[in-house]
Protein backbone atom coordinates (compact mmCIF):
# COMPACT_ATOMS: atom_id res chain seq x y z
CA UNK A 1 0.00 0.00 0.00
CA UNK A 2 1.25 3.60 -0.56
CA UNK A 3 1.94 5.30 2.04
CA UNK A 4 4.24 8.87 0.70
CA UNK A 5 1.93 11.12 -1.29
CA UNK A 6 2.22 14.59 -2.69
CA UNK A 7 -0.45 15.87 0.21
CA UNK A 8 -1.72 14.49 3.21
CA UNK A 9 -4.48 16.08 4.21
CA UNK A 10 -6.00 15.10 7.99
CA UNK A 11 -9.88 15.77 7.83
CA UNK A 12 -13.06 14.91 5.07
CA UNK A 13 -14.81 17.68 6.37
CA UNK A 14 -16.74 20.77 4.89
CA UNK A 15 -12.41 22.18 3.96
CA UNK A 16 -11.00 18.96 4.13
CA UNK A 17 -12.88 17.47 1.09
CA UNK A 18 -12.37 20.18 -1.23
CA UNK A 19 -9.19 20.65 -1.03
CA UNK A 20 -8.85 17.51 -1.64
CA UNK A 21 -11.37 17.43 -5.21
CA UNK A 22 -8.85 21.09 -6.22
CA UNK A 23 -5.36 19.44 -5.60
CA UNK A 24 -6.36 16.36 -7.22
CA UNK A 25 -7.75 18.06 -10.34
CA UNK A 26 -3.56 18.00 -11.00
CA UNK A 27 -3.29 14.79 -12.28
CA UNK A 28 0.71 14.98 -11.37
CA UNK A 29 -0.02 15.20 -8.02
CA UNK A 30 -0.90 12.65 -5.29
CA UNK A 31 -3.48 12.74 -2.52
CA UNK A 32 -4.41 11.60 0.88
CA UNK A 33 -6.96 12.50 3.35
CA UNK A 34 -7.69 11.14 6.39
CA UNK A 35 -11.05 11.06 7.84
CA UNK A 36 -11.86 9.60 11.94
CA UNK A 37 -15.14 8.76 10.48
CA UNK A 38 -17.04 6.49 7.37
CA UNK A 39 -18.84 7.06 4.26
CA UNK A 40 -22.61 7.86 5.05
CA UNK A 41 -23.27 9.09 1.63
CA UNK A 42 -26.47 7.05 1.05
CA UNK A 43 -27.86 7.80 4.36
CA UNK A 44 -31.15 8.87 4.23
CA UNK A 45 -31.17 10.59 7.54
CA UNK A 46 -28.36 12.83 6.23
CA UNK A 47 -29.38 12.88 2.38
CA UNK A 48 -33.41 14.53 3.41
CA UNK A 49 -33.21 18.07 3.95
CA UNK A 50 -36.02 17.66 6.72
CA UNK A 51 -34.26 15.16 8.36
CA UNK A 52 -32.10 17.77 9.74
CA UNK A 53 -32.74 17.81 13.48
CA UNK A 54 -33.28 13.92 14.17
CA UNK A 55 -29.25 13.73 12.73
CA UNK A 56 -27.69 15.02 16.43
CA UNK A 57 -25.86 11.59 18.24
CA UNK A 58 -26.32 9.31 15.68
CA UNK A 59 -22.95 7.71 14.46
CA UNK A 60 -21.58 10.50 12.14
CA UNK A 61 -22.18 13.07 14.86
CA UNK A 62 -18.70 12.93 16.71
CA UNK A 63 -19.76 15.64 19.25
CA UNK A 64 -18.29 16.11 22.74
CA UNK A 65 -20.05 18.10 25.76
CA UNK A 66 -18.10 21.52 27.73
CA UNK A 67 -17.22 21.81 31.00
CA UNK A 68 -19.45 23.40 33.13
CA UNK A 69 -19.88 26.69 32.27
CA UNK A 70 -20.24 29.18 34.77
CA UNK A 71 -22.02 31.86 32.80
CA UNK A 72 -25.06 29.50 32.29
CA UNK A 73 -25.31 28.03 35.82
CA UNK A 74 -23.21 26.07 35.51
CA UNK A 75 -24.29 23.78 32.90
CA UNK A 76 -22.23 21.25 29.80
CA UNK A 77 -23.06 22.49 26.29
CA UNK A 78 -23.16 19.38 24.05
CA UNK A 79 -21.16 20.52 20.54
CA UNK A 80 -22.11 18.05 17.41
CA UNK A 81 -18.97 17.72 14.98
CA UNK A 82 -19.10 15.94 11.55
CA UNK A 83 -17.76 12.85 11.67
CA UNK A 84 -17.37 10.98 8.53
CA UNK A 85 -16.93 11.52 4.77
CA UNK A 86 -18.29 15.73 4.43
CA UNK A 87 -17.92 16.31 7.94
CA UNK A 88 -20.20 19.15 9.91
CA UNK A 89 -21.70 19.48 6.09
CA UNK A 90 -23.94 16.18 6.94
CA UNK A 91 -25.30 18.12 10.57
CA UNK A 92 -25.60 21.49 9.85
CA UNK A 93 -28.89 23.38 8.60
CA UNK A 94 -27.78 23.82 4.79
CA UNK A 95 -28.50 27.82 5.16
CA UNK A 96 -25.87 29.46 3.18
CA UNK A 97 -25.50 33.04 4.19
CA UNK A 98 -22.84 35.78 3.24
CA UNK A 99 -21.35 37.99 5.70
CA UNK A 100 -21.46 41.71 4.33
CA UNK A 101 -18.25 43.25 2.57
CA UNK A 102 -17.29 45.24 5.43
CA UNK A 103 -16.57 42.04 7.70
CA UNK A 104 -14.24 40.33 5.00
CA UNK A 105 -12.07 43.32 4.50
CA UNK A 106 -11.54 43.97 8.18
CA UNK A 107 -9.75 40.30 8.18
CA UNK A 108 -7.31 42.73 5.86
CA UNK A 109 -7.29 46.12 6.94
CA UNK A 110 -7.59 45.38 10.89
CA UNK A 111 -5.96 42.17 11.70
CA UNK A 112 -3.43 42.33 8.52
CA UNK A 113 -3.94 39.19 6.54
CA UNK A 114 -3.12 40.13 3.22
CA UNK A 115 -5.25 39.08 0.47
CA UNK A 116 -8.17 38.04 2.35
CA UNK A 117 -11.38 40.93 1.44
CA UNK A 118 -14.00 40.74 0.30
CA UNK A 119 -13.42 40.29 -3.74
CA UNK A 120 -11.44 37.79 -2.94
CA UNK A 121 -13.59 35.90 -1.15
CA UNK A 122 -16.19 36.75 -3.51
CA UNK A 123 -14.10 35.27 -6.35
CA UNK A 124 -13.69 32.01 -4.54
CA UNK A 125 -17.64 32.48 -3.97
CA UNK A 126 -18.54 32.54 -7.21
CA UNK A 127 -16.35 29.88 -8.08
CA UNK A 128 -17.63 27.19 -5.28
CA UNK A 129 -21.42 28.55 -5.95
CA UNK A 130 -24.36 27.60 -8.47
CA UNK A 131 -27.53 29.65 -8.60
CA UNK A 132 -30.22 27.32 -8.71
CA UNK A 133 -33.61 29.82 -9.35
CA UNK A 134 -35.86 27.54 -11.34
CA UNK A 135 -39.48 27.93 -10.87
CA UNK A 136 -39.47 28.99 -7.33
CA UNK A 137 -37.92 32.26 -7.44
CA UNK A 138 -41.27 34.43 -7.63
CA UNK A 139 -43.04 32.48 -4.73
CA UNK A 140 -40.66 33.20 -2.24
CA UNK A 141 -39.62 37.00 -2.93
CA UNK A 142 -36.23 36.37 -2.73
CA UNK A 143 -34.40 37.31 -6.13
CA UNK A 144 -30.83 37.05 -5.94
CA UNK A 145 -28.35 38.75 -7.54
CA UNK A 146 -26.96 36.37 -9.91
CA UNK A 147 -24.01 38.30 -10.28
CA UNK A 148 -22.44 37.04 -7.18
CA UNK A 149 -22.36 33.22 -7.93
CA UNK A 150 -20.63 31.12 -10.88
CA UNK A 151 -20.96 27.66 -11.60
CA UNK A 152 -19.42 25.67 -8.49
CA UNK A 153 -21.00 22.62 -7.25
CA UNK A 154 -22.14 23.99 -3.77
CA UNK A 155 -25.91 24.62 -5.60
CA UNK A 156 -28.04 27.45 -3.87
CA UNK A 157 -31.32 26.97 -4.19
CA UNK A 158 -35.25 28.74 -2.47
CA UNK A 159 -37.11 26.51 -0.61
CA UNK A 160 -39.55 24.91 -1.86
CA UNK A 161 -41.36 24.76 1.07
CA UNK A 162 -42.79 28.25 3.43
CA UNK A 163 -44.28 27.10 6.60
CA UNK A 164 -46.83 29.98 7.62
CA UNK A 165 -45.52 31.28 10.49
CA UNK A 166 -42.50 32.78 8.40
CA UNK A 167 -45.25 34.62 6.84
CA UNK A 168 -46.71 36.36 9.56
CA UNK A 169 -42.77 36.76 10.78
CA UNK A 170 -42.17 38.98 8.38
CA UNK A 171 -45.07 40.96 8.78
CA UNK A 172 -44.43 41.29 12.37
CA UNK A 173 -40.98 42.78 11.37
CA UNK A 174 -42.53 45.10 8.83
CA UNK A 175 -44.91 46.11 11.51
CA UNK A 176 -41.79 47.26 13.41
CA UNK A 177 -39.72 48.56 10.98
CA UNK A 178 -37.62 46.22 9.40
CA UNK A 179 -38.80 45.74 5.52
CA UNK A 180 -38.56 42.49 3.21
CA UNK A 181 -35.34 42.28 1.61
CA UNK A 182 -35.06 40.39 -1.36
CA UNK A 183 -31.27 39.98 -2.19
CA UNK A 184 -30.66 39.11 1.85
CA UNK A 185 -28.24 36.73 2.55
CA UNK A 186 -25.60 37.41 0.16
CA UNK A 187 -23.70 40.42 1.80
CA UNK A 188 -26.58 42.98 2.39
CA UNK A 189 -28.90 40.74 5.15
CA UNK A 190 -30.29 43.77 6.79
CA UNK A 191 -34.06 43.32 6.38
CA UNK A 192 -35.44 39.86 6.84
CA UNK A 193 -35.67 37.29 4.11
CA UNK A 194 -35.90 33.41 3.00
CA UNK A 195 -32.15 31.92 3.10
CA UNK A 196 -30.82 30.06 0.51
CA UNK A 197 -30.25 26.69 1.38
CA UNK A 198 -27.30 23.66 -0.18
CA UNK A 199 -30.09 21.27 -1.53
CA UNK A 200 -29.95 19.86 -5.20
CA UNK A 201 -32.47 21.19 -7.37
CA UNK A 202 -33.40 17.96 -9.19
CA UNK A 203 -33.18 15.42 -6.39
CA UNK A 204 -33.92 17.49 -3.65
CA UNK A 205 -31.61 16.28 -1.21
CA UNK A 206 -28.19 17.96 1.34
CA UNK A 207 -25.51 19.29 -0.60
CA UNK A 208 -22.37 18.22 1.43
CA UNK A 209 -18.86 18.66 0.64
CA UNK A 210 -18.48 14.74 -0.26
CA UNK A 211 -21.46 15.22 -2.55
CA UNK A 212 -19.91 18.35 -4.32
CA UNK A 213 -16.19 17.96 -4.16
CA UNK A 214 -15.89 14.18 -3.72
CA UNK A 215 -18.32 12.38 -5.48
CA UNK A 216 -17.13 13.45 -8.84
CA UNK A 217 -13.40 13.47 -8.25
CA UNK A 218 -13.52 10.00 -6.46
CA UNK A 219 -12.59 8.04 -9.34
CA UNK A 220 -9.31 9.88 -9.37
CA UNK A 221 -6.18 7.29 -9.10
CA UNK A 222 -4.53 10.32 -7.51
CA UNK A 223 -6.83 10.94 -4.70
CA UNK A 224 -6.55 8.12 -1.55
CA UNK A 225 -9.49 8.47 1.22
CA UNK A 226 -8.49 6.77 4.26
CA UNK A 227 -11.98 6.18 6.52
CA UNK A 228 -12.10 5.46 10.27
CA UNK A 229 -8.24 6.71 10.31
CA UNK A 230 -7.96 8.56 13.28
CA UNK A 231 -5.07 11.14 13.50
CA UNK A 232 -2.78 10.75 16.59
CA UNK A 233 -0.25 13.06 15.70
CA UNK A 234 1.95 15.37 13.25
CA UNK A 235 5.13 13.98 12.53
CA UNK A 236 7.93 16.34 12.02
CA UNK A 237 11.31 17.01 10.48
CA UNK A 238 13.01 18.71 13.63
CA UNK A 239 16.45 18.48 12.40
CA UNK A 240 15.92 21.82 10.27
CA UNK A 241 15.08 24.66 11.38
CA UNK A 242 12.46 25.42 11.08
CA UNK A 243 10.43 22.57 12.06
CA UNK A 244 8.72 20.85 8.74
CA UNK A 245 6.07 18.53 8.84
CA UNK A 246 6.44 15.50 7.07
CA UNK A 247 3.82 13.10 7.78
CA UNK A 248 1.10 11.93 9.97
CA UNK A 249 0.73 9.28 12.38
CA UNK A 250 -2.73 7.54 12.07
CA UNK A 251 -5.01 4.76 13.80
CA UNK A 252 -7.25 2.75 11.38
CA UNK A 253 -10.28 0.94 11.73
CA UNK A 254 -8.53 -2.32 12.82
CA UNK A 255 -6.64 -0.40 15.77
CA UNK A 256 -3.21 -0.96 13.99
CA UNK A 257 -1.00 2.26 13.85
CA UNK A 258 -0.02 3.53 10.83
CA UNK A 259 1.86 6.25 9.09
CA UNK A 260 1.61 8.49 5.55
CA UNK A 261 4.34 11.01 4.64
CA UNK A 262 3.91 14.05 2.04
CA UNK A 263 6.35 15.05 -0.19
CA UNK A 264 5.25 18.60 0.02
CA UNK A 265 2.29 19.17 2.46
CA UNK A 266 0.74 17.98 5.48
CA UNK A 267 -2.78 20.11 5.88
CA UNK A 268 -4.99 20.45 9.05
CA UNK A 269 -8.84 20.31 8.50
CA UNK A 270 -9.68 18.89 11.00
CA UNK A 271 -12.20 21.55 12.72
CA UNK A 272 -11.70 24.21 15.33
CA UNK A 273 -12.25 21.37 17.96
CA UNK A 274 -9.60 18.93 16.90
CA UNK A 275 -7.33 20.68 15.44
CA UNK A 276 -5.64 22.61 18.66
CA UNK A 277 -5.58 19.06 20.13
CA UNK A 278 -3.88 17.64 16.84
CA UNK A 279 -1.12 20.33 17.13
CA UNK A 280 -0.55 19.73 21.02
CA UNK A 281 -0.09 15.89 20.69
CA UNK A 282 2.14 16.77 18.18
CA UNK A 283 4.21 18.74 20.30
CA UNK A 284 3.42 22.15 18.68
CA UNK A 285 1.41 25.03 21.60
CA UNK A 286 1.75 26.44 25.07
CA UNK A 287 4.08 24.27 27.44
CA UNK A 288 1.31 23.91 30.10
CA UNK A 289 -1.03 21.90 27.73
CA UNK A 290 1.90 19.73 26.30
CA UNK A 291 2.25 16.71 28.73
CA UNK A 292 4.66 13.45 27.70
CA UNK A 293 6.38 14.89 24.67
CA UNK A 294 8.67 17.33 23.78
CA UNK A 295 7.46 20.75 22.99
CA UNK A 296 8.81 21.73 19.54
CA UNK A 297 7.13 25.01 18.98
CA UNK A 298 6.20 27.12 21.57
CA UNK A 299 3.35 28.55 20.11
CA UNK A 300 0.86 29.85 22.56
CA UNK A 301 -2.33 30.76 20.63
CA UNK A 302 -3.27 27.22 19.67
CA UNK A 303 -6.66 26.55 21.68
CA UNK A 304 -7.14 29.44 22.77
CA UNK A 305 -9.72 32.52 21.11
CA UNK A 306 -12.26 29.81 20.84
CA UNK A 307 -15.65 31.74 19.97
CA UNK A 308 -18.99 30.80 19.26
CA UNK A 309 -22.38 32.25 18.58
CA UNK A 310 -24.49 32.65 21.86
CA UNK A 311 -27.88 31.52 21.01
CA UNK A 312 -30.74 31.71 22.89
CA UNK A 313 -34.42 30.52 21.41
CA UNK A 314 -37.93 31.80 22.68
CA UNK A 315 -40.64 29.23 22.67
CA UNK A 316 -43.73 29.98 21.45
CA UNK A 317 -47.38 28.25 20.74
CA UNK A 318 -49.67 28.88 18.07
CA UNK A 319 -53.11 27.42 16.39
CA UNK A 320 -52.64 24.31 15.45
CA UNK A 321 -54.03 25.12 12.00
CA UNK A 322 -50.51 26.78 11.03
CA UNK A 323 -48.13 24.69 9.30
CA UNK A 324 -44.96 23.98 11.14
CA UNK A 325 -41.72 21.49 10.38
CA UNK A 326 -42.88 20.41 14.33
CA UNK A 327 -45.16 17.93 13.24
CA UNK A 328 -42.28 15.63 11.97
CA UNK A 329 -41.02 15.67 15.39
CA UNK A 330 -44.54 16.10 17.42
CA UNK A 331 -44.75 12.65 19.39
CA UNK A 332 -48.35 13.07 19.20
CA UNK A 333 -48.73 13.96 15.09
CA UNK A 334 -50.84 11.86 12.84
CA UNK A 335 -49.14 9.20 11.00
CA UNK A 336 -51.41 9.52 8.34
CA UNK A 337 -50.58 13.03 7.74
CA UNK A 338 -46.91 12.54 8.28
CA UNK A 339 -47.06 9.93 5.47
CA UNK A 340 -48.50 12.32 3.25
CA UNK A 341 -45.73 14.84 3.74
CA UNK A 342 -43.27 11.90 2.80
CA UNK A 343 -45.10 10.39 -0.04
CA UNK A 344 -45.45 14.52 -1.33
CA UNK A 345 -41.01 14.62 -0.71
CA UNK A 346 -40.79 11.05 -2.40
CA UNK A 347 -42.90 11.87 -5.76
CA UNK A 348 -42.20 15.47 -6.00
CA UNK A 349 -39.30 16.57 -3.72
CA UNK A 350 -41.37 19.28 -2.21
CA UNK A 351 -43.26 20.25 0.99
CA UNK A 352 -42.05 19.96 4.72
CA UNK A 353 -39.63 17.35 4.10
CA UNK A 354 -38.03 19.57 1.04
CA UNK A 355 -36.33 22.43 3.37
CA UNK A 356 -35.42 23.48 6.45
CA UNK A 357 -37.05 26.77 8.34
CA UNK A 358 -35.18 29.88 6.34
CA UNK A 359 -36.44 32.80 8.09
CA UNK A 360 -33.81 35.43 8.70
CA UNK A 361 -33.33 38.87 10.10
CA UNK A 362 -29.97 40.83 10.95
CA UNK A 363 -29.40 43.42 13.21
CA UNK A 364 -27.68 46.30 14.29
CA UNK A 365 -28.01 47.43 18.14
CA UNK A 366 -30.25 50.48 17.29
CA UNK A 367 -33.05 48.07 15.59
CA UNK A 368 -33.21 45.66 18.79
CA UNK A 369 -32.12 47.74 21.98
CA UNK A 370 -33.05 50.19 24.22
CA UNK A 371 -31.52 53.95 23.88
CA UNK A 372 -30.18 53.65 27.86
CA UNK A 373 -28.80 49.98 26.91
CA UNK A 374 -27.15 50.69 23.80
CA UNK A 375 -25.38 53.65 25.53
CA UNK A 376 -24.75 51.40 28.64
CA UNK A 377 -23.18 48.57 26.19
CA UNK A 378 -21.06 50.70 23.98
CA UNK A 379 -19.62 52.32 26.73
CA UNK A 380 -18.42 48.68 28.26
CA UNK A 381 -16.87 47.84 25.01
CA UNK A 382 -15.01 50.88 24.61
CA UNK A 383 -13.76 50.30 28.26
CA UNK A 384 -12.66 46.92 27.52
CA UNK A 385 -9.08 45.48 27.24
CA UNK A 386 -6.34 42.62 26.73
CA UNK A 387 -5.74 43.30 30.73
CA UNK A 388 -9.92 43.44 31.29
CA UNK A 389 -11.30 40.37 29.26
CA UNK A 390 -10.07 36.82 27.57
CA UNK A 391 -9.49 38.54 24.26
CA UNK A 392 -5.47 38.24 23.66
CA UNK A 393 -5.29 40.17 20.83
CA UNK A 394 -5.30 43.83 20.82
CA UNK A 395 -6.51 43.69 17.08
CA UNK A 396 -9.02 41.63 17.66
CA UNK A 397 -10.66 43.50 20.20
CA UNK A 398 -10.17 46.96 18.24
CA UNK A 399 -12.19 45.12 15.81
CA UNK A 400 -14.86 44.45 18.12
CA UNK A 401 -14.78 47.84 19.95
CA UNK A 402 -14.78 49.43 16.15
CA UNK A 403 -17.82 47.77 14.90
CA UNK A 404 -19.88 48.26 18.12
CA UNK A 405 -19.65 52.48 17.38
CA UNK A 406 -20.81 50.91 13.97
CA UNK A 407 -24.37 51.09 13.54
CA UNK A 408 -24.31 49.40 10.37
CA UNK A 409 -22.87 46.11 11.71
CA UNK A 410 -24.88 43.64 12.33
CA UNK A 411 -24.70 42.39 16.05
CA UNK A 412 -27.46 40.02 16.37
CA UNK A 413 -28.86 36.95 14.22
CA UNK A 414 -32.74 36.52 14.44
CA UNK A 415 -34.30 33.20 12.48
CA UNK A 416 -37.57 30.91 12.88
CA UNK A 417 -37.07 27.62 14.15
CA UNK A 418 -38.74 24.46 15.41
CA UNK A 419 -38.80 22.14 18.27
CA UNK A 420 -38.79 18.43 18.87
CA UNK A 421 -41.46 18.30 21.49
CA UNK A 422 -40.52 15.04 23.00
CA UNK A 423 -37.53 17.30 24.12
CA UNK A 424 -39.98 17.81 27.31
CA UNK A 425 -41.09 14.72 28.15
CA UNK A 426 -37.81 12.22 27.58
CA UNK A 427 -34.49 12.76 29.82
CA UNK A 428 -32.19 14.63 28.41
CA UNK A 429 -29.32 12.46 26.04
CA UNK A 430 -26.42 13.52 28.28
CA UNK A 431 -27.61 14.24 32.13
CA UNK A 432 -27.11 17.62 32.85
CA UNK A 433 -26.33 19.16 29.51
CA UNK A 434 -28.68 21.28 27.35
CA UNK A 435 -27.87 19.08 24.03
CA UNK A 436 -30.15 20.84 21.38
CA UNK A 437 -33.29 19.63 21.19
CA UNK A 438 -32.90 19.21 25.03
CA UNK A 439 -32.28 22.48 26.03
CA UNK A 440 -35.29 24.21 27.75
CA UNK A 441 -35.17 22.29 31.43
CA UNK A 442 -37.76 24.70 32.50
CA UNK A 443 -41.06 23.56 31.26
CA UNK A 444 -43.70 21.13 33.00
CA UNK A 445 -44.69 18.56 30.42
CA UNK A 446 -48.16 19.58 31.17
CA UNK A 447 -47.44 23.14 29.09
CA UNK A 448 -47.60 21.11 25.77
CA UNK A 449 -50.67 20.84 24.18
CA UNK A 450 -50.50 17.80 21.38
CA UNK A 451 -52.96 19.76 19.21
CA UNK A 452 -51.15 22.66 19.12
CA UNK A 453 -48.48 23.89 17.02
CA UNK A 454 -44.94 25.30 18.13
CA UNK A 455 -42.14 26.97 17.15
CA UNK A 456 -38.66 28.89 18.75
CA UNK A 457 -37.61 32.42 17.48
CA UNK A 458 -34.03 31.75 17.74
CA UNK A 459 -31.64 34.73 19.17
CA UNK A 460 -27.90 34.42 17.74
CA UNK A 461 -25.31 36.73 18.74
CA UNK A 462 -22.47 37.37 16.04
CA UNK A 463 -19.79 39.52 17.45
CA UNK A 464 -19.40 38.21 20.86
CA UNK A 465 -16.46 39.29 22.95
CA UNK A 466 -16.86 36.21 25.40
CA UNK A 467 -13.31 33.98 24.60
CA UNK A 468 -12.81 30.23 25.63
CA UNK A 469 -10.31 27.59 24.92
CA UNK A 470 -9.99 23.71 23.84
CA UNK A 471 -6.64 21.84 24.98
CA UNK A 472 -6.11 18.06 24.86
CA UNK A 473 -6.96 16.07 28.36
CA UNK A 474 -4.02 14.74 29.96
CA UNK A 475 -5.74 12.14 31.33
CA UNK A 476 -6.98 11.00 27.98
CA UNK A 477 -4.66 12.64 25.52
CA UNK A 478 -6.36 10.61 22.68
CA UNK A 479 -9.99 11.30 23.43
CA UNK A 480 -12.04 14.54 23.25
CA UNK A 481 -9.98 17.40 24.33
CA UNK A 482 -11.16 19.77 26.73
CA UNK A 483 -13.82 22.20 25.53
CA UNK A 484 -14.51 25.66 27.55
CA UNK A 485 -16.46 27.76 25.74
CA UNK A 486 -16.43 30.61 28.04
CA UNK A 487 -20.25 31.16 27.63
CA UNK A 488 -21.09 34.64 28.76
CA UNK A 489 -17.44 35.19 29.77
CA UNK A 490 -17.93 38.78 29.26
CA UNK A 491 -21.16 40.44 30.55
CA UNK A 492 -20.98 42.63 27.09
CA UNK A 493 -22.45 39.80 25.28
CA UNK A 494 -24.81 39.04 28.28
CA UNK A 495 -26.09 42.66 28.38
CA UNK A 496 -26.98 42.36 24.13
CA UNK A 497 -28.79 38.81 24.83
CA UNK A 498 -30.94 40.33 27.60
CA UNK A 499 -32.20 43.16 25.11
CA UNK A 500 -32.49 40.55 21.88
CA UNK A 501 -34.81 38.47 24.49
CA UNK A 502 -36.86 41.68 25.00
CA UNK A 503 -37.21 42.01 21.49
CA UNK A 504 -38.56 38.81 20.48
CA UNK A 505 -41.22 39.25 22.62
CA UNK A 506 -41.78 42.37 21.09
CA UNK A 507 -42.11 40.59 17.40
CA UNK A 508 -44.22 37.74 19.11
CA UNK A 509 -46.98 40.94 20.64
CA UNK A 510 -47.43 42.32 16.98
CA UNK A 511 -50.81 41.84 15.19
CA UNK A 512 -50.00 39.04 12.85
CA UNK A 513 -48.26 36.92 15.29
CA UNK A 514 -50.33 37.36 18.50
CA UNK A 515 -53.80 37.73 16.85
CA UNK A 516 -54.04 36.18 13.40
CA UNK A 517 -51.42 33.17 14.51
CA UNK A 518 -52.43 33.34 17.98
CA UNK A 519 -49.06 33.39 19.20
CA UNK A 520 -48.26 32.88 23.14
CA UNK A 521 -44.77 33.26 24.55
CA UNK A 522 -44.17 30.03 26.40
CA UNK A 523 -40.07 30.56 27.42
CA UNK A 524 -39.33 32.98 28.59
CA UNK A 525 -43.30 33.66 29.61
CA UNK A 526 -45.16 36.51 28.78
CA UNK A 527 -44.72 38.37 32.44
CA UNK A 528 -41.18 37.90 31.39
CA UNK A 529 -39.87 41.73 30.94
CA UNK A 530 -37.59 42.57 33.18
CA UNK A 531 -33.60 42.50 33.11
CA UNK A 532 -33.31 40.30 35.62
CA UNK A 533 -36.11 37.33 34.39
CA UNK A 534 -34.38 37.58 31.18
CA UNK A 535 -30.84 36.97 32.77
CA UNK A 536 -32.47 33.98 34.14
CA UNK A 537 -34.04 32.68 31.46
CA UNK A 538 -30.31 32.91 29.86
CA UNK A 539 -28.61 30.84 32.61
CA UNK A 540 -31.24 28.13 32.21
CA UNK A 541 -31.75 27.79 28.13
CA UNK A 542 -28.83 30.10 26.40
CA UNK A 543 -26.41 27.44 24.55
CA UNK A 544 -24.45 27.78 21.17
CA UNK A 545 -24.95 27.74 17.43
CA UNK A 546 -22.72 25.31 16.74
CA UNK A 547 -20.28 27.60 14.36
CA UNK A 548 -16.83 27.23 16.69
CA UNK A 549 -14.07 28.98 15.26
CA UNK A 550 -10.80 30.74 16.17
CA UNK A 551 -8.66 28.19 18.30
CA UNK A 552 -5.89 28.09 15.22
CA UNK A 553 -5.92 31.90 14.73
CA UNK A 554 -5.22 33.84 11.69
CA UNK A 555 -2.85 35.90 13.34
CA UNK A 556 0.28 37.90 14.28
CA UNK A 557 2.29 35.36 16.71
CA UNK A 558 3.05 38.35 18.86
CA UNK A 559 -1.82 38.32 18.87
CA UNK A 560 -1.63 35.43 19.77
CA UNK A 561 -1.85 33.93 16.07
CA UNK A 562 -1.12 30.07 15.05
CA UNK A 563 -1.34 30.53 10.98
CA UNK A 564 -0.12 33.16 8.94
CA UNK A 565 -2.03 35.18 5.68
CA UNK A 566 -0.57 32.03 3.26
CA UNK A 567 -1.93 29.30 5.70
CA UNK A 568 1.79 27.24 5.65
CA UNK A 569 1.21 27.59 9.68
CA UNK A 570 4.10 25.89 11.56
CA UNK A 571 6.87 26.43 9.05
CA UNK A 572 7.16 29.87 10.47
CA UNK A 573 8.10 28.09 13.98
Amino acid sequence: MTTTFDFVIVGGGTAGLVLAARLAEDATQTICVLERGKDFTDNEDIRVPGNYMTNFGKEWDGGLLSTPQKGVADRVIYNPRGKGLGGSSLLNWLQLIRAPPAEYDAIEAVLGARGWNSQEFLKYFKKSQTLCRGELAGKTGLNPDPTLFGDGPILNTLPRFTPAINEYYYEACAALGIPFNPVGGNGDNSGVWPALAAIHPETGERVSSATAYLAPNRHKKNLTIFTEAQANRVIFDDAVKPVVAKGVEYTGPDSEISTVYAKKEVILCAGAIHTPQLLELSGIGDKRFITGISQLVDLPGVGFNFQEHLTTLSLFETDASIDSYDIMYNPNADPVVIAGHKKEYSELKSGIFSTVPLAYSYMPLSTFASPEKIQKIKQMAAAASTATTSIQSPKTLELLQKWMEDDSTYQMEYSVSFPKLDAFTDRPRWPGSSWFPHYVPILPTAEFDGAKKYFFVSAILQHPFSRGSVHTDPTNPHGNPILDMGEFENDIDREIMIEALKFVQTLAAQPSMRDRAGVRPLAPSADAKTDEQMNEYLSLAAYSSYHPLGTAAMLPREEHGVVDPDLFGLRHG
